[in-house]
């Protein structure tokens, strides 16, 4: 049941295998995921090298994205390291797309990526020491979401009532359970009272939700302004337009769609890892969308390919050497899920 609605380059080798792209970024460039497995590299210093990939730039973004690259190793480490907790546990691709949506696509609260996490993830997930992973992030319960389902507050920590936790004090908040007939807590910005309270401070929405969840998104990063309807808190400038009939258009990875009541437009070629326009689709999809069509993050690819874990990227399956990170191989459980271990 759904709840409701810094950056530090490792090495990293994404080896070729069947349908996948190559991307070497330890000297600072990368090929472009979606197209031929064959590229030329140039040396350090980045720069778009010449390649002879069709897709959308390194690992999903520009050839040469350093933070694409650092994205990439910090998810693999992060969910390597971290302990799967809660309903929806935390996997390399979902970590790779919270990045994508991250500031611009307002989600549901367990969904939302929180930029404070997001940016502690980041800092924190940088060497195949898991140990020192945790101590810096704040726990084994490694994610970039403030609500979690599957959670209970165990003091300020986020638990998952076993061994899993992260502490909410780390980000200078407290842990709320949220009033539901299930386990669901959150690290509140600020405590919540009955449910409203909607404000705008300029183009920033706030708001207490049905079970006592705080939420805090800025519509500025997408070019939209505040509304105080906690379903649509953001508001394009555009047109009038219906939500329930407008389909989204596009012009090349520019989106054009209906965002709370009026057109809002959203180049996707910002994100990284969602940079195909999503032509046709409803308003209430997302206007962005992964450009390959290999996986996604709920159809992860599974299983081990040498020392490397197969990861999703801008809808393209790469393969991400365990052995360039620090760890000693790859490990797969019994359901085929892999990881990187010591």
């Amino acid at each position: 049941m759904k709840l409701f609605s810094c950056l530090a380059a490792s090495p990293l080798f994404l080896a070729a295998c069947s349908g996948t792209v190559t991307v070497q970024t330890n000297s600072g460039t990368a090929t472009g995921a979606g197209g031929a497995a064959t590229s030329t590299t140039v040396g350090p210093g980045g720069g778009s090298p010449a390649s002879t990939s069709a897709g959308a730039g390194g690992a999903g973004g520009a050839g040469g994205d350093t933070a694409a690259t650092s994205i990439i190793n910090a998810c693999v480490i992060a969910t390597s390291c971290g302990t799967k907790a809660g309903w929806q546990p935390f996997t390399v691709g979902k970590c790779i797309d919270a990045f994508a949506r991250l500031g611009w696509y307002y989600d549901d609260p367990e969904s939302l990526p929180d930029p404070a996490l997001a940016a502690r993830l980041l800092t924190c997930a940088t060497s195949a020491n898991c140990n020192a992973v945790f101590s810096c992030f704040g726990g084994d319960w490694i994610d970039v979401t403030r609500c979690r389902e599957g959670a209970i507050c165990q003091g300020d920590s986020l638990s998952d009532g076993k061994l899993a936790f992260f502490d909410c004090g780390t980000l200078g908040t407290t842990c709320a359970d949220l009033w539901s007939n299930g386990n669901r807590a959150c690290c509140n910005a600020t405590p919540c009272g009955v449910p409203g309270g909607n404000t705008c401070t300029g183009t920033a929405a706030s708001f207490c939700g049905i079970w006592g969840e705080r939420v805090d998104f800025d519509c500025g990063t997408s070019g939209r302004v505040c509304s105080l309807d906690p379903k649509a808190p953001c508001v394009g400038t555009g047109a009038s337009c219906d939500p329930m009939s407008t389909l989204i258009s596009c012009a090349g990875s520019v989106a054009t769609y209906c965002s709370g009541g009026a057109l809002a437009t959203y180049d996707c070629s910002s994100t990284k890892f969602r940079t195909a326009c999503a032509a046709g689709k409803p308003s209430s999809w997302s206007p962005c969308v992964p450009k390959g069509s290999q996986c996604d993050m709920w159809n992860e690819p599974i299983g081990c390919v040498g020392d490397g874990v197969q990861v999703c990227v801008n809808g393209d399956i790469v393969v991400v050497s365990c052995s360039s990170l620090g760890f000693a191989s790859c490990v797969a459980d019994v359901n085929g899920h892999a990881r990187c271990v010591p």
